[in-house]
């Protein structure tokens, strides 16, 4: 019952003067770090793609990617950018005009 209700059971186990050790799992940081991340591309508020990038890429350097994708392009292709909505390492939206 501890990984369901800590606290409830760390309480009972106390009240019943149990000398069993509880504690909590360890973190392992190696798979907090990761390099990759998966960016949602959208076009107009429509989901189009999803890709992986590189952590802490800056806009226009997605944007340029972006681009090149070839699940994009068509939705791109000869229209205008006019916004750009970006939220780093998570989503993009490209409003085409």
């Amino acid at each position: 019952m501890n990984p369901v209700i800590p606290h409830l059971t760390s309480e009972c186990i106390q009240n019943f003067d149990l000398n069993t050790n509880i504690s909590w799992p360890e973190i392992n940081k190696k798979y907090l770090n990761t390099r990759k991340y998966n960016i949602v591309v959208q076009v107009n508020g429509k989901k189009r793609a999803l890709i992986t990038t590189e952590k802490e890429l800056e806009k226009d350097e997605l944007i340029k990617n972006i681009k090149h994708q070839k699940e994009i392009i068509k939705f791109l292709d000869e229209k205008e950018i006019i916004k750009t909505i970006f939220i780093k390492n998570k989503l993009i939206n490209l409003i085409v005009k």
